[in-house]
C-alpha cells in the first residue's frame, strides 16, 4: 500500500509540475537569460571596448537626473553572422521607474544608426541595424537620459550614485570597460568623499583595476573615473560614488503589474481550496516527517568526544548540516593534521584572505579523508598550504559537500530505521490532493483569464502537496543503538556549558580522574583544544573560544594548530574563523542581470558593495 501510494503521489506530482509549466513559467522565467554564445550563432563574438560617460544632474524639484553616452566597440567575424547588438537598459532600479529616453544612436563618426526600440518585460531594448550584415570591428555611440538615479543608503548614511556600467547581462567579453562619471559644481560640494569601484561576476567584491580616480573637470566640475581590463562573459564593472544624506530627492515606486481580471465566484472558491490545502499538507508532514533526535531523559556531562563518530556523522546525527564544513576545518586542525593560517601564502593572489597548511594525512577516517583531499588533491605533500577567499569557491564548497553528502548516508543507512507512514497520514494527503487540485485548476482558467487569484492558490497549494507526499512517503526514527551517541553528543554541549568549578568536578569525578590531571593546565588545555570543533558544531563557539584564551593564557602558551598575525583571542580568531567559514562555501550567483532588481539595500561608496549590486547595466547580444 506504502508503494502504491508513493507511486501515485510522484507520477500526481510530475503531472501537476508539467501542467503548471506555462502557467507559472511566465511569472517565473527570467525576461533575458543570461547563456553564454554558441559557435555560428549571433552571440558569437566579442567587444574591443565598452566606455560610458554619465552627466550627473539634479532638476528643480532635486530629483537626479542622468545623461548617458556609451560608445561600445564589438567586433564581428567576418562571416554573415551579425546584423548588429541588442542593448538591454533596465527600465527599472529597483521600484523605481527611471524613464529611459534614446536622444541619438550614431557610430563614430557621428553617422545615425537605424534603430528599433521596444520595451520586454524589465528592459527598454534597443536593436541597431538594419538587415545588413557588419562585419569586423563596429562602433554603436548610444546616449539616452533616466531619471531618479541615485538611491539612498541607510548603512553609509549617504545618497550614492551606485551604478553597474556594461551590466552581468552579456554573453560576450569586454577587452575593457571604462566609466567616466561629471558631476558639475552645483553639486561638487555635496560629495561624500566616499568612492568604489568593483569588477567581475555579479556579487564580486574585487576592486576595479587601480581603482576610482577623482580630478577636476571643466568648469568646477569633478570627475571620476574608473575601468576595468579582461572582463569575461557576464562580468562588469560597477562605480559607486557618494553624496550628502538629502542631497536628491529618491523617485516614488512605480512598479506595477498587469490589472488583474475579477475572479469569479468558482475562481475565488477554487483558489481558497488551494490556499486551504497548506493545513492539511502541514498535518500530513507533522504525522510522518523524520524528527531530530532528541536525548534521553538523563544526560551525563561528557568532556571528551564519542570515540566512534567523527564531525561530519555528528552534524547530521543532530541535523546541523550548516555547522559540519567549518566545525571539521577546525578538528582537522586541533588534530594536528592541518593548520590554520591567518593570512594568505600566494601573495601574488590578491583575492585570497587565509590559508590551510597540510601536515599529516594519517589516522583519518573515510569522510575525513574525503574532506581533507577536497582541500589538498591526494598527490598533495606535507608543508604545502592553499588560499581561502572569504567570498567563497564554488569547486572548492561542492567538493566538500560531497564529504557531507557521503557522510549523511552513512548515517541514515547505520543509525536510521525507516517508519512507514500511517492510515492518519495517508488520509491527510487525500484530503490535500483535493483541495491542492481545485487551487491548480483556479490557477490554470485564473491565468488564461488574466486573474492573478488563481496564482495565490496554486503555490500553497503546490507547496501542501510536496509537504503531504514526504509526510506519506514515510520518514525516518532513530535505532535504539543510537540513542546513546545522541546523549552523549548533548552530554558534551553540557560540559562545555558549565561553569568552570563544576567542570573541574566532572573532570574529578570517577571516570574523569582516570584519565585527566586537572593540576596540569597544560593537559587540561589539550583537552578542550579537542572540543572547540564541537564548540562550533553546536554554535557556542565564541564562548568556548573564550574559555580556551583564558587557559591558554595561564599557562602562557600558544596554540599550534594557528597561525595569525596578532595571538589567539576571541577578538583576532572569531573573524578569521566566520570568514574561513564563508570561504568553504560556494558563493552565491544572481540568475538575472544586474539592474533587473534592486536586491540589496547596502550602500557601496564606502568599499563595502560589489558588482552588480547597483542600478544600470543591463546587457544585451548580438542580432
Amino acid at each position: 500500500m506504502r508503494r502504491l501510494f508513493s507511486a501515485a503521489s510522484a507520477a500526481l506530482l510530475a503531472l501537476v509540475l508539467v501542467s503548471a509549466l506555462p502557467a507559472a513559467g511566465a511569472i517565473a522565467a527570467p525576461a533575458h537569460p543570461a547563456v553564454g554564445p554558441l559557435p555560428g550563432d549571433t552571440s558569437d563574438f566579442t567587444f574591443a571596448s565598452f566606455d560610458a560617460v554619465y552627466r550627473l544632474s539634479r532638476d528643480d524639484d532635486e530629483h537626479a537626473k542622468l545623461t548617458t553616452t556609451e560608445t561600445i566597440v564589438a567586433q564581428f567575424p567576418q562571416i554573415d553572422q551579425n546584423r548588429g547588438i541588442v542593448r538591454a537598459i533596465p527600465q527599472y532600479y529597483g521600484d523605481v521607474d527611471v524613464d529611459p529616453q534614446v536622444v541619438s544612436v550614431t557610430d563614430q563618426n557621428g553617422t545615425p544608426v537605424h534603430y528599433e526600440a521596444s520595451r520586454d518585460g524589465d528592459f527598454y531594448d534597443l536593436a541597431l541595424g538594419t538587415d545588413a550584415y557588419v562585419h569586423g570591428a563596429t562602433t554603436y555611440v548610444i546616449t539616452y537620459t533616466q531619471r531618479d538615479t541615485i538611491r539612498a543608503f541607510s548603512d553609509t548614511d549617504s545618497d550614492e550614485f551606485y551604478w553597474d556600467v556594461n551590466g552581468t547581462g552579456w554573453a560576450q567579453p569586454f577587452a575593457e570597460v571604462s566609466a567616466r562619471l561629471e558631476v558639475p559644481a552645483d553639486l561638487a560640494p555635496s560629495l561624500s568623499g566616499h568612492q568604489a569601484c568593483y569588477q567581475g561576476a555579479a556579487n564580486a567584491m574585487d576592486a576595479c583595476d587601480g581603482g576610482i580616480q577623482q580630478s577636476a573637470g571643466d568648469g568646477g566640475a569633478t570627475v571620476f573615473t574608473a575601468s576595468a581590463h579582461g572582463l569575461a562573459a557576464h562580468e562588469n564593472l560597477t562605480i559607486a560614488v557618494g553624496f550628502a544624506s538629502g542631497t536628491f530627492v529618491e523617485g516614488t515606486p512605480s512598479r506595477a503589474d498587469a490589472s488583474p481580471s475579477e475572479p469569479s465566484w468558482w475562481q475565488l472558491l477554487l483558489g481558497l481550496g488551494g490556499i486551504g490545502s497548506i493545513i492539511p499538507g502541514i498535518v500530513a508532514l507533522r504525522l510522518g516527517r523524520s524528527r531530530t533526535p532528541k536525548p534521553g531523559p538523563i544526560i551525563v556531562p561528557q568532556y571528551a568526544p564519542p570515540p566512534s563518530l567523527g564531525i561530519l556523522p555528528a552534524s547530521r546525527l543532530l541535523d546541523r548540516p550548516g555547522q559540519a564544513r567549518p566545525a571539521e576545518l577546525i578538528d582537522l586542525a586541533v588534530r594536528g593534521r592541518i593548520r590554520l593560517l591567518g593570512y594568505p601564502t600566494q601573495t601574488h593572489q590578491s583575492d585570497a584572505d587565509y590559508a590551510v597548511q597540510l601536515l599529516d594525512r594519517s589516522g583519518l577516517d573515510a569522510f575525513e579523508t574525503q574532506y581533507l583531499d577536497a582541500l589538498f588533491a591526494p598527490e598533495v605533500e606535507p608543508g604545502a598550504s592553499r588560499d581561502l577567499r572569504r567570498d567563497g569557491d564554488a569547486a572548492l564548497g561542492g567538493a566538500l559537500v560531497a564529504s557531507a553528502v557521503a557522510a549523511n548516508d552513512w548515517v541514515d543507512a547505520t543509525f536510521f530505521g525507516r517508519r512507514g507512514s500511517s492510515t492518519a497520514t495517508k488520509a491527510w494527503l487525500v484530503v490535500t490532493i483535493v483541495l491542492c487540485a481545485g487551487g491548480i485548476a483556479g490557477t490554470v482558467v485564473g491565468g488564461v483569464a488574466g486573474a492573478v487569484f488563481g496564482f495565490l492558490g496554486f503555490v500553497p497549494g503546490l507547496i501542501a502537496l510536496i509537504l503531504a507526499i514526504v509526510g506519506a512517503v514515510g520518514g525516518k526514527q532513530l535505532t535504539p543503538a543510537a540513542h546513546g551517541i545522541v546523549d552523549h553528543l548533548y552530554g558534551m554541549r553540557m560540559y562545555m556549558e558549565l561553569a568552570e568549578a563544576d567542570r573541574m568536578r566532572v573532570l574529578q569525578s570517577a571516570t574523569g580522574a582516570e584519565r585527566v590531571d586537572t593540576s596540569d593546565g597544560r593537559q587540561i588545555v589539550k583537552l578542550h583544544e579537542r572540543l572547540l570543533p564541537w564548540a562550533v558544531l553546536w554554535g557556542i563557539e565564541a564562548s568556548w573560544t573564550a574559555q580556551l584564551q583564558t587557559e591558554l593564557a595561564a599557562v602562557q602558551q600558544t596554540p599550534d594548530w594557528y597561525v595569525g598575525d596578532q595571538a589567539f583571542t576571541l577578538a583576532a580568531f572569531s573573524p578569521i574563523l566566520s570568514g574561513m567559514t564563508r570561504g568553504l562555501a560556494a558563493p552565491v550567483q544572481s540568475s538575472s542581470w544586474s539592474g533587473s532588481n534592486f536586491s540589496s539595500f547596502s550602500g557601496g561608496s564606502f568599499g563595502g558593495g560589489f558588482s552588480g549590486g547597483g542600478g544600470g547595466g543591463g546587457g544585451g547580444g548580438g542580432r
